[in-house]
């Protein structure tokens, strides 16, 4: 199962079953994966989940789509960085906010030129990539698992870094940084905030239900 960056998830009516069937992936078909309890399937520039009697829908993002998000700026559920070269530090704050809130679209290789933003590219993409995920799986940084998926795009030569942070369930929240529960982060507009106590322990309530 190859890895993707998953753009406007929405989840739908049970479907009939899929009568195309491949056994690689091909934009041109429909092409599933099936694992024991569920089905992936790629379905044009959609990929599709599903769950027993519930499906749900992902619109894979390519160079057209990132140029849109671009001209749209940053806004609750797309955060830009540079990470030119280097993993920089808010990058985890915009996980854990993602994670607490609806989820959203982290970019490495975007500037922000004043108002507008561009394509700068991350010089070492492995490097980055390999240290962004390798800092989140270590156990001391991040209190929570968070399903991120991630897919890498060539933009005018350039390479950009694109991870989808998937929303927490619930009981898997808050997520913090650090092992410190105050450093919780929520996505409000087009920024990561730290979360007050009252959300905080609105969470943790939550959580025990």
């Amino acid at each position: 199962m190859p890895f993707v960056a998953l753009v406007a998830a929405k989840a739908v009516k049970p479907w009939p079953g899929i009568k195309r069937w491949k056994s690689a992936w091909d934009h041109k078909a429909t092409d599933c994966w099936v694992p024991k309890d569920n089905r992936w399937c790629r379905v044009d520039a959609w990929l599709v989940l599903t769950v027993g009697d519930t499906r749900t829908e992902w619109r894979i993002m390519n160079v057209s789509e990132l140029k849109k998000l671009l001209r749209a700026g940053e806004w609750n559920d797309i955060e830009f960085k540079e990470a030119r070269t280097d993993v920089p530090k808010s990058a985890f704050e915009t996980v854990a906010a993602f994670a607490n809130t609806h989820g959203g679209h982290l970019v490495f290789g975007v500037a922000q030129r004043g108002q507008a933003y561009e394509v700068i590219g991350v010089e070492n993409p492995e490097k980055v990539q390999n240290d962004f995920l390798s800092v989140l799986h270590a156990d001391a940084k991040i209190n929570h698992d968070v399903k991120i998926t991630e897919q890498r795009l060539n933009a005018a030569g350039k390479t950009v870094l694109v991870f989808r942070i998937a929303e927490n369930q619930r009981t898997r929240k808050p997520v913090y940084l650090d092992g410190d529960i105050r450093r919780t982060f929520l996505r409000k507009g087009g920024g990561d905030y730290k979360a007050q106590m009252q959300d905080i322990e609105r969470m943790v309530r939550d959580s025990a239900v």
